[in-house]
């Protein structure tokens, strides 16, 4: 007779703990969603969407801005063979005072540092001193849209010295995460348990149009420093531009 394993606590902050795939056991379909995928749910009443669209991407950046931003974690099944995005339990969520100033700045770090433009009308649960992203869409576009300082400029003008600031500090945050060899050794972790998982690698890391080879993980730790630099530097002229009038 095979040992028990405990049942996973769930009556956690699920914006700052990750789900363990090992614990999403005994899959059952309940529904589907407005987009036509299943619904499923776990053994212990966890919620799940299933995931058709660039499922690796999305795994990989909900895995690296998990803690930093309130993202919906994106678990593989290798009984089904599919990817599902959970549906975050709000009960458990810790309110925050600024939840509408952190999510008018995530959405912009989606946008300018990662080229998901997709989370300012759609994707996202939001409540009283709460919000939740969800589906990200990074492939099309990462290598070769590149960071634009006249969009991020554009894209921040009407921003208060509040949001303004709230997004420098979130920006800022996420930065240090991504940053050094620390951000590198992260980012690398994270496509290990990947591989380990069964769920492959991210479609950004695969061979990519008009690029000679395979882009590497260090590329992308450039590219995205690169960006979070410049975007900081947009944010503080304009935060000095309001304070000065």
């Amino acid at each position: 007779m095979g040992i028990e394993m405990p049942k996973p606590d769930i009556s956690h902050d699920p914006t700052q703990a990750s789900v363990v795939p090992q614990s999403v056991k005994d899959l059952e379909v309940i529904g589907k969603n407005s987009k036509g995928r299943d619904i499923v749910q776990d053994s212990v009443g966890r919620k799940f969407h299933e995931i058709e669209y660039s499922p690796r991407d999305q795994m990989f950046l909900s895995r690296l801005l998990k803690g930093t931003m309130p993202v919906s974690d994106v678990v593989y099944k290798k009984e089904t063979g599919k990817f599902y995005s959970y549906v975050l339990p709000t009960e458990y969520i810790e309110k925050s005072e600024n939840s509408e100033d952190e999510l008018w700045a995530d959405r912009r770090i989606l946008d300018k540092i990662f080229t998901d433009n997709e989370h300012y009308r759609a994707n996202t649960r939001s409540g009283e001193g709460w919000h939740i992203l969800f589906d990200f869409n990074i492939v099309d576009e990462f290598w070769y849209h590149g960071f634009s300082p006249e969009e991020a400029s554009y894209g921040i003008q009407r921003g208060s010295i509040q949001q303004l600031s709230v997004l420098k500090s979130r920006l800022s945050e996420l930065r240090k995460r991504c940053a050094g060899p620390d951000g590198l050794a992260f980012m690398k972790a994270i496509l290990d348990s990947m591989e380990r998982e069964g769920a492959g690698t991210p479609s950004i890391f695969e061979q990519q149009k008009d690029m000679d080879r395979k882009p590497t993980v260090e590329q992308f730790q450039i590219e995205i420093l690169e960006a979070m630099d410049s975007f900081s530097k947009i944010i503080e002229e304009r935060i000095l531009e309001k304070t000065s009038r």
